[in-house]
């Protein structure tokens, strides 16, 4: 550890070089800073408060203790003694002096006369040093270490630690040193087993290790610990609190003495460690007394107190941490939210309506949002105070999704009403007027949570119920503004990916509240493909055959030859396994084949009890009955699909939906149960309760109802189909726009026929009852018209029925013709992004877990299998192990199939690639060089460098070769079947590979990733908190970062360009350079302990302020604001007032887009073609030129 250190402290050490030599030693320490850096500049600004600004100065400082250790490193020791000895030198860097740093480095490097001539001039080595020694260095660097400590006190820790490491040497010269040791030392160290005993004496073993934690040592401390646990004390318990020893106290607190304290999970039943510490206290009294001091809540607000919130953090990764009473309390009263986040299975803790309401009132609101899984903290909410806390918190931007989840989990019969209006008014003023949403962790989150919530009280709050759509509106069309600001797929994915406290992320959110305009944006449908169809594009089964590559290759080309080489492995077929994995479509396939089969086994059992008039007992036909029993498997099996659906997404952590596909499921199992029992055999026919129905028309039509809900549930396999999905939701829609039509209709209908039937019944044929009065002006209104049926009142009824002719068949049916033509020109503008809603509620049922995947993995009805071997995942400690192992067995029901195809589809293209070999093996023929020995004297200039460039491009050429051709007629069957044979055996050979994803890496944001890291964050955030100004430019703020961090960024570009790039995603927008310095603090808020998790790091990277804010100043330009002295405004003539539609200019306004993008396109079309005409003139001109220069060429040459 201590190399590596030194080698670091050599490398920033390079930096402070200075070209100009000083005569002050001292003075050229201080000085090496590049003056590149500004620091005096900043040092005298008023950027940074007078804190940061000592700091800074403090850092110059300890710059000579750098340039000490370089010189040390390079041997230079008169420049060592002049600095070491330098007066200020000492004064400002008396730490330094007692680390022992200087006295190590010259032993490491052999330096004894100067480690000597350092410690004669108070430099010291302390305890700390000599255990880096006996740690890290040689032997002799260790006699050195020991012969220069003046460590007497901590003398029996050192023997020890120098008899475990196996020193038996240096610590007989100890003993020599310091008699006092000779107690132990009394046999001979160089026998391994006199020195286990040695080391193993309870005396040495206690002296030791009260020593160790005294110093601090914690895991020096832990170890003497596992050698003799009975050297332990309870006075030790008080100095290893006071010292922040976590490790060792894990061991006391656990009992554990045998494994290593970060594999430790779970607590000894009985522990010789608290054996020894009870036989050495007096009464129950003391006992208690030393439980107490072990107590969670007490080292937490110990260590609280002394700062050590690292110490804090590890105590909570301690086993069976969430079952200790107060943990969450205390670390609540302490206002250690961070913390108290971080407690495993913090849900299911028991906790009270007070604890949670207690963090509440401390304004720890993302602690209360992760315990909003407790029944209590539910409870909480159902207060007026805290819904009207709530609703004040919607105004900060901070606070607001903290908020709005909250207000989310609200049941909402206990909503006070009082709050909507003010909320309404409060989350309007929020959207249009201010840009607090820029802080908010999740902007599209919060858009999508809010239109939610408000969506939902309307339908309970009547008198409110329009305010709260409009509201909601407002965050629909805020949100797919900000959607379509971002420009980058990856934050775009990012901000709809993140989940809230329910498990559900924004896209989730607008397609199960159906909030279609919130995903009318084209990256959304990238991004939804991708998650849909996998990471990687596949090449598909046949992509992998050498054939059938070969047999789509353009003559001439390196792939025609393909078969006679090995199949790509780096790929990522679609018969890869991890394909199948990251796939959520190549899944989906098995349950559609599963679907349609099932369909087509009861088609076949409907058609052989047709057959065979078996419908009063299907049972009885043999024919019929293997049809029936496997579709009774087949349905059961459905419904374990659903119940393992349920468990998975459990198991998971994520929200169960249950649809109307699930109703479906259970009529489909329920049915199959009601044909099995008889009904209509035995209640049905002569002398039975039914006496009068017929039973086989009975169990034909119960076995068609079946028949038409497997219709139905195929058609919810082909709704996620890009082809048939859009076209059936559109079918659907309009049929529930076409309802309330139908019902005026039917009155229409039922009215007319009750007056014709009443009227001429007995004179008119058509109308002698009140059903055929129906049906007959039914068809009427299909214009089918007879008047010759009235042989009565003629006149009266040519006129009723022209009148109900008119009505029906002219008014109500174009009526039905511009009703449907309205409905669909607003659905096929949602189409689109129905279809997304569709998939992305598919992919939240079908999207991979590698601990549970298992249990979905196989389709109906081989998920009897999975019922079997889902004990090993589900009640097992590694159930990612087992998972893995399961479903590698089961991919084999789908290698099986796809290697079928992929053997045929070879076979068939290897037939046809035998007759194309003829000219691709030919292609291979010999090869032809050009005669570069041109001459060129009578070409101008630029018909030179045409033809030079054809030339250089065209050095050799392939010729065909007739030989070739003809050897194929021989060798090609037997050269395609190898291939053939070769490819089969390759196909099970990689299919388990792991594919190389062919993505193309972003190589900034891989850079910004690797320098976004926890130590990157604190330093920064150490910069905001000095920062005094409430703007600053980005060049200043990189000036301050370079003086915090002690690097030179003028010379070097690259890290600058790095910096600058990542900073300006905090910018006011991308023209305008400058960081909101209070907006910033707010959008990286503090962590406790420089601790930050991986939700925080991705946040860190992926915010990008200006895309927000365009966003936002889009949305605001779009309802109509005006800017006054810097405040938005809205215009008073809303355009709900003027008549505008705003929905309607936007889509104009898309239209417009669209109608440019294609025009765009066309044009550049139009410019390539163009390019390329010309630049086949100019090459038929080069060619001419060539040949003409080539035949004068010939012509000089025969003369």
């Amino acid at each position: 550890m201590k190399k590596d250190q030194n080698i670091i402290v050599t490398d920033e050490a390079k930096l402070l070089e200075d070209p100009q030599p000083q005569n002050n030693t001292y003075a050229t320490a201080i000085n090496r800073s590049p003056d590149s850096l500004g620091i005096n500049l900043l040092l005298s600004s008023n950027i940074l408060s007078p804190s940061v600004v000592q700091k800074l100065i403090n850092h110059q400082e300890s710059r000579a203790s750098l340039q000490l250790l370089k010189y040390i490193d390079e041997g230079n020791e008169r420049e060592v003694k002049e600095l070491a000895l330098n007066s200020q030198f000492k004064l400002k860097n008396e730490e330094f002096i007692n680390s022992g740093k200087a006295i190590i480095a010259a032993l490491q490097r052999n330096q004894v006369r100067l480690a000597e001539y350092l410690l004669e001039n108070g430099y010291i080595l302390p305890i700390s040093g000599v255990i880096e020694a006996i740690d890290s260095f040689p032997d002799e660097i260790v006699s050195s270490a020991i012969k220069y400590s003046q460590n007497q006190k901590n003398i029996e820790l050192i023997a020890w630690y120098l008899l475990y490491k196996g020193c038996h040497q240096s610590a007989q010269e100890l003993n020599q040193k310091y008699p006092e040791l000779s107690e132990y030392f009394q046999s001979d160290l160089r026998i391994l087993e006199n020195r286990r005993q040695v080391y193993t004496n309870r005396k040495l073993v206690t002296d030791s290790m009260l020593q160790a934690l005294q110093n601090g040592f914690d895991n020096l401390a832990s170890l003497l610990l596992t050698v003799n646990p009975t050297s332990i004390s309870p006075s030790m318990i008080k100095i290893a609190v006071d010292n922040c020893c976590i490790n060792f106290l894990k061991r006391v607190w656990t009992g554990n003495i045998r494994k290593p304290t970060d594999l430790i999970k779970k607590v000894a039943k009985s522990s010789k460690i608290w054996n020894a510490l009870k036989e050495q206290v007096n009464d129950d009294q003391d006992l208690k007394d030393l439980m107490n001091s072990m107590a969670i809540p007490y080292l937490i607000e110990k260590w609280i107190e002394l700062e050590k919130i690292s110490a804090v953090r590890a105590l909570l990764k301690w086993p069976k941490i969430n079952e200790e009473e107060g943990v969450i309390r205390k670390l609540v009263q302490c206002h250690q939210e961070d913390l108290a986040r971080e407690i495993p299975k913090i849900a299911k803790i028991d906790l009270t309506e007070e604890d949670f309401r207690e963090a509440f009132d401390a304004g720890l609101y993302n602690l209360c949002v992760d315990l909003l899984e407790i029944d209590e903290a539910e409870h909480t909410l159902f207060d007026p105070d805290v819904q009207k806390k709530l609703v004040e918190l919607l105004d900060q931007g901070k606070t607001c999704l903290q908020a709005i989840e909250m207000l989310n989990r609200i049941n909402l019969k206990y909503w006070s009403d009082d709050l909507t209006q003010d909320m309404c008014s409060n989350l309007e003023a929020f959207a249009k007027k201010r840009d607090e949403i820029v802080v908010c962790w999740n902007p599209i989150l919060f858009c999508a949570l809010t239109a939610e919530f408000l969506t939902n009280l309307s339908e309970t709050s009547l008198k409110d119920s329009s305010t709260c759509l409009e509201t909601a509106d407002i965050f629909k069309d805020l949100g797919l503004c900000l959607e379509k600001a971002i420009k980058e797929e990856r934050i775009l994915r990012y901000y709809l990916t993140k989940v809230d406290s329910q498990g559900r992320n924004a896209l989730t959110i607008m397609a199960q509240n159906q909030f279609y305009s919130m995903l009318d944006c084209g990256e959304i449908g990238t991004i939804v493909t991708k998650m849909w169809i996998g990471p990687t594009r596949d090449y598909g089964i046949l992509g992998a055959s050498t054939i059938y590559t070969s047999f789509n290759a353009a003559y001439g080309e390196e792939k025609g030859m393909s078969f006679a080489y090995p199949m790509k492995n780096d790929l990522p077929y679609t018969f890869h396994y991890d394909q199948w994995l990251d796939s959520c479509k190549l899944r989906f396939y098995g349950q559609a084949v599963s679907a349609i089969t099932l369909l087509i086994i009861y088609q076949m059992t409907i058609y052989t009890a047709i057959a065979d008039n078996a419908f009063l007992d299907i049972t009885n036909s043999q024919s019929c009955l293997p049809y029936l029993r496997t579709a009774q498997v087949w349905i059961g099996s459905i419904i374990l699909e659903d119940i393992l659906y349920y468990i998975y997404q459990v198991k998971a952590g994520r929200i169960y939906q249950f649809t109307n596909w699930n109703v479906l499921n259970i009529m489909m199992f329920c049915l199959m149960l009601f044909n099995c029992w008889g009904f209509g055999k035995r209640y049905m026919g002569p002398g039975k309760y039914f006496s009068d129905e017929d039973p086989y028309t009975f169990n034909a039509l119960m076995h068609s109802l079946m028949l038409i809900f497997m219709w139905i549930r195929l058609l919810s396999i082909l709704l996620a189909s890009k082809t048939f999905g859009p076209f059936l939701k559109m079918i659907w829609k309009l049929l529930i726009k076409m309802i309330d039509f139908y019902i005026i209709y039917a009155f229409l209908i039922v009215g007319s026929a009750a007056v014709f039937t009443s009227i001429f019944g007995n004179s008119n044929s058509y109308f002698p009852t009140f059903s055929e009065s129906v049906r007959f002006l039914y068809s009427g209104a299909l214009m089918y018209t007879d008047f010759s049926g009235f042989t009565e009142y003629i006149a009266l009824g040519s006129v009723m029925y022209g009148a109900y002719m008119i009505a029906a068949a002219i008014l109500f049916l174009n009526l039905m013709i511009s009703k449907l033509f309205l409905a669909y020109s607003q659905i096929i503008e949602e189409v689109e992004s129905e279809h997304r809603a569709a998939i992305t509620n598919h992919y939240n049922r079908f999207s991979w877990d590698s601990r549970y995947g298992a249990l979905i993995f196989l389709p109906t009805p081989l998920n009897y299998i999975t019922l079997a071997v889902c004990p090993l995942v589900l009640f097992t400690a590694n159930p990612t192990k087992w998972n893995t192992r399961i479903c590698k067995v089961f991919y084999i029901v789908y290698a099986i199939p796809q290697f079928v195809l992929f053997a045929l589809g070879s076979l068939i293209f290897a037939i046809f690639m035998y007759g194309k070999g003829l000219i691709i093996y030919g292609k291979t023929g010999y090869v032809s060089k050009f005669d570069n020995k041109l001459q060129i004297f009578s070409m101008n200039f630029d018909d030179t460098i045409m033809a030079n460039k054809s030339i250089r491009d065209e050095k050799v050429q392939v010729k065909f070769s007739y030989w070739k051709s003809f050897k194929w007629i021989f060798i090609g069957a037997p050269w395609l079947i190898w291939a053939l044979l070769r490819d089969c055996v390759h196909y099970w050979m990689i299919i388990y590979d792991r594919k190389k994803v062919l993505l193309v890496d972003d190589n900034e944001f891989t850079k910004i990733q690797e320098m976004v890291d926890s130590i990157f964050l604190a330093k920064t955030q150490k910069i905001l908190r000095g920062i005094v100004e409430e703007k600053i430019s980005i060049n200043q703020f990189l000036e301050i970062y370079a003086a915090y961090m002690k690097i030179d960024l003028k010379n070097n570009e690259e890290k600058r360009e790095l910096l600058y790039e990542y900073f300006m995603q905090y910018a006011d927008s991308t023209k305008i350079a400058n960081i909101n310095i209070s907006r910033m603090k707010k959008i990286l808020p503090r962590r406790s302990g420089k601790y930050f998790t991986q939700s925080y790091l991705e946040h860190a990277q992926n915010i990008n302020v200006p895309w927000l804010m365009k966003g936002l100043k889009q949305y605001q330009r779009q309802i109509g604001s005006i800017n006054i002295g810097g405040l938005t405004l809205p215009k008073l003539p809303s355009a709900a007032k003027s008549g505008i539609d705003p929905r309607r200019i936007d889509i104009l306004e898309r239209q417009i887009r669209e109608l440019e993008h294609k025009y765009n396109a066309m044009l550049d079309i139009g410019r390539k073609m163009r390019n390329e005409m010309e630049m086949q003139v100019k090459y038929c001109y080069t060619r001419d030129v060539r040949s003409r220069a080539a035949s004068r060429s010939n012509q000089t040459l025969i003369s």
